[in-house]
């Protein structure tokens, strides 16, 4: 959800807090729903992760919360689909458990009308690279009555829960209520809870004739996540002009280069989901991860030591991969030491496996969240 104040983020879901909230600023994202409690029966709502960049234990923490509306596609905020925040879904009740279903996020589609200083609009289809089993949450109808102010509304989120004895990362439920309405957004009141940063793209819900619907998206809030929270609205209006066309036309067999130190590019749409074109040390432009120059993954590893000198072992979406950055002209011949494609007992790997995340240019591991969120710290908070 959009949080309300400049931020510097220092690791997944850190945020800088203080007492008594400012006027909504544009650009910065907010985290679990606070007093809420957990929820094992909202099994269409799942986390978006982003793994770290360098190698090591994934994040136990949510870069958003979205909610399967078809098999293959999610529902959640268009902000949530920035750079690599979008990498994996994961189905489950608790961010990181082993046990958990995951999913490589292939495309993205937001709404034409998507800007990023504002809750309108601010929605986004996630497409998986396989069907979730979980069933998806019926979109709304044209005959399903609009709530009104003051009722009481229900939100769903893997979020931060600002409480101690509550860790951030579980899927919980929390009551808000109906503060106003406006054709495009729903304003909420603390009913107890309250959104807060990680909760962005997550459900809210309204009972209508004794049954769940989904009326918005959780888009935005203030910084303490205690007083109000932003929702972009999702009704039949929505479903007609964004959702339907966009669920009835899912992407086709995933198109694009790979990382490769052969094949070039000419722009980003040329490369992969998740990758960008970028300029490689001999000049050539080739696919890159975001924020890192071009380069190839190799043979799967433990550790940096593991890959040859100047390279890293980096997190894929199936384990980790050694990765060199593409060869300049005027770069010396490494002699010796283990090839960073070829280590001992490990096969070569010639592809990007999806949600693919490497390590920063001057060798510190920042997770790809941080990068991305510490590009967008003079926008307003989003949750």
């Amino acid at each position: 959800m959009r949080l309300r104040a400049p931020v510097v983020v220092l690791a997944i879901g850190a945020a800088a807090c203080s007492e008594g909230a400012p006027p909504r600023a544009l650009g910065e994202r907010a985290a679990a729903v606070t007093k809420g409690a957990p929820s094992s029966a909202d099994g269409a709502v799942v986390a978006i992760v982003a793994p770290p960049l360098s190698c090591g234990p994934r994040a136990t923490t949510a870069a958003c919360t979205g909610v399967l509306v078809a098999p293959r596609a999610v529902l959640t905020a268009g902000h949530c689909a920035d750079a690599q925040e979008a990498n994996v879904v994961e189905l489950g009740p608790r961010v990181g458990d082993a046990s958990n279903e995951r999913r490589r996020v292939v495309a993205a589609t937001r709404h034409p009308k998507y800007s990023r200083d504002a809750s309108d609009f601010d929605l986004a289809i996630l497409w998986l690279d396989a069907p979730a089993s979980a069933p998806p949450l019926p979109l709304p109808a044209a005959s399903d009555p609009v709530p009104v102010v003051g009722a009481q509304l229900r939100i769903v989120g893997f979020g931060q829960t600002r409480d101690p004895a509550e860790p951030d990362g579980a899927r919980r439920s929390g009551t808000v209520a109906l503060s106003a309405l406006s054709p495009r957004t729903l304003q909420v009141g603390a009913g107890p809870s309250m959104s807060c940063q990680g909760d962005s793209g997550g459900p809210v819900q309204a009972t209508i004739d004794g049954v769940e619907r989904l009326v918005g998206v959780i888009s935005a809030g203030d910084r303490d996540c205690r007083v109000e929270g932003t929702a972009a609205r999702v009704d039949a209006a929505i479903v007609d002009e964004f959702l339907r066309p966009t669920l009835d036309a899912p992407p086709g067999a995933e198109a694009g280069t790979l990382l490769s130190c052969e094949a070039g590019c000419a722009r980003d749409a040329d490369c992969r989901p998740g990758l960008v074109c970028r300029q490689a040390r001999d000049g050539v432009d080739r696919c890159a991860i975001s924020g890192l120059e071009p380069g190839e993954l190799g043979g799967a590893c433990a550790g940096d030591a593991e890959c040859g000198a100047g390279h890293a072992c980096v997190t894929t979406f199936d384990g980790c991969r050694c990765y060199a950055p593409c060869a300049g002209p005027d770069d010396p011949v490494v002699v010796g030491g283990p090839d960073p494609k070829r280590p001992a007992a490990a096969p070569e790997v010639t592809e990007l496996e999806g949600g693919c995340a490497l390590r920063a240019p001057n060798g510190r591991g920042w997770s790809a969240l941080s990068f991305a969120l510490a590009l967008m710290g003079a926008r307003r908070r989003r949750r």
